[in-house]
């Protein structure tokens, strides 16, 4: 190219009154982002986009070369929406790619992304920041020559056939990749009052089959400790004058490595010293051990959530077939203890709908968590999303699953005279319900 690239990156939602508490700064796009110009910051141009309308208004006034989309099951049709308008105006001139945990690693159900979004040009599996550079590296090469050969971590379609590059993506070295707090790129969604997410771990080791991270297995990553902590000052600083703004930390299992009750203190310590956090959200590690302990006790009253022990199910069969170990009752019983005696609430989250599970298996769980102390039972539907194990055809014919809809919560909204709306697909029956 004889000019910069100008590349525009989505993080959608649906931007209304009544989402206002659920909206978080596009952290996700953040790293991507990062990542792309520390690499190939001399011939790009990139801007980030959370609100529909602000990213249409962009591609109206001028056409960009690339757009990607993070891709999630609260934000397909969104995306889809706005990937219609971007064809409207400028037909395949604009190359259009979608990434996220709803990119599944079964080539199977990778084919189903083209027929059921046909205008996307590539999709992205795993991790987004290796996979969007290695297609940056191809544009900026020769763009003629994109589709010639596969792409690392990248999907793509070639005469009716899918080309797939080897997934690399948890081969990055998280030291590699800059923060985006610390260059300043994400102020205008911390000066909109957009909920903070922080990130110091990345990976799964379980291989839950409900889960969009159970799909594939890869080493436990960590960002450098020092720079979670300056992340912390910069969110903080930010949030000084604001303490009714919660604090998210974007983590699968807080707790899981050693470094975590650091960064729990140093938070606490915060707290205590600028008035910011007051609360902080998080998953904790779904193994109750000691640095589970360590982080709840340093976190404090910054943890609104208390200890949740999320069991899914206690179907002996069910937990084998959704590849799940469970803690045993014993562990429970010590950790409700303990916590009861530090004035701890404790929860638990509980799935219906999975293998093995019947009515009466599933009351008498309930019964059961009654009996062994917990303050809080939440009880969900299962539903089924792009990118897990358990929404495969196999899996759906191997345990009889019937489904149905239902709207999305809050994620709809009306642009122009077209009205869009997210959806769940839930399951309503399988071989033991």
């Amino acid at each position: 190219m004889d000019r910069k690239a100008k590349i525009l990156l989505a993080d959608l939602f649906y931007v209304n009154r009544l989402t206002r508490n659920r909206l978080c700064v596009p952290l996700n796009i953040g790293y991507v982002s990062t990542y792309s110009d520390q690499l190939y910051g001399n011939d790009i141009d990139i801007s980030l986009y959370k609100d529909v309308d602000l990213l249409v208004e962009e591609i109206v006034r001028q056409k960009p070369d690339i757009v990607g989309f993070s891709f999630y099951y609260w934000n397909q049709n969104l995306n889809y929406h706005v990937v219609e308008k971007l064809r409207e105006l400028y037909g395949d001139q604009v190359l259009v790619v979608f990434g996220g945990p709803s990119v599944d690693s079964d080539e199977a159900e990778q084919m189903k992304l083209f027929l059921k979004f046909p205008q996307v040009d590539i999709f992205v599996e795993g991790e987004g920041e290796a996979g969007f550079a290695a297609i940056l590296d191809r544009v900026l090469g020769d763009r003629a020559k994109l589709y010639d050969s596969p792409i690392d971590c990248s999907l793509f379609m070639r005469d009716d056939q899918l080309v797939k590059g080897l997934n690399t993506s948890t081969n990055l070295d998280l030291t590699s990749v800059p923060s985006p707090y610390l260059n300043g790129i994400l102020d205008e969604f911390l000066e909109a009052e957009y909920m903070p997410l922080l990130q110091a771990t990345r990976t799964c080791p379980y291989q839950c089959t409900f889960c969009v991270e159970g799909k594939e297995r890869s080493r436990l990553r960590a960002f450098p400790l020092d720079q979670v902590k300056q992340e912390i000052d910069y969110v903080v600083d930010w949030n000084r004058d604001r303490p009714h703004v919660v604090l998210n930390l974007a983590e699968l299992n807080f707790g899981i490595h050693r470094q975590d009750a650091e960064i729990a203190t140093y938070l606490r310590e915060k707290a205590e010293s600028v008035g910011y956090p007051r609360s902080v959200y998080f998953y904790q590690d779904k193994k109750f051990k000691e640095s589970g302990k360590q982080v709840i006790t340093a976190l404090g009253h910054l943890n609104k959530n208390g200890l949740c022990f999320s069991l899914q199910t206690e179907h002996p069969e069910g937990v084998i077939a959704i590849k799940r170990k469970n803690l045993s009752d014993g562990m429970i019983e010590d950790g409700i203890n303990w916590a009861k005696e530090r004035k701890i609430p404790v929860s638990t989250e509980l799935i219906f709908g999975l293998p093995y599970e019947t009515y009466d298996s599933m009351v008498a769980t309930l019964n059961r968590c009654v009996d062994q102390g917990f303050d809080q039972i939440m009880l969900h539907n299962l539903f089924l999303m792009e990118g897990i194990e358990l929404a495969r055809e196999p899996e759906l014919e191997r345990w009889g699953i019937g489904t149905d809809y239902r709207l999305l919560g809050n994620n709809y909204a009306m642009f122009d005279d077209k009205f869009v709306f997210e959806y769940e697909k839930m399951v309503t029956s399988n071989k033991y319900f």
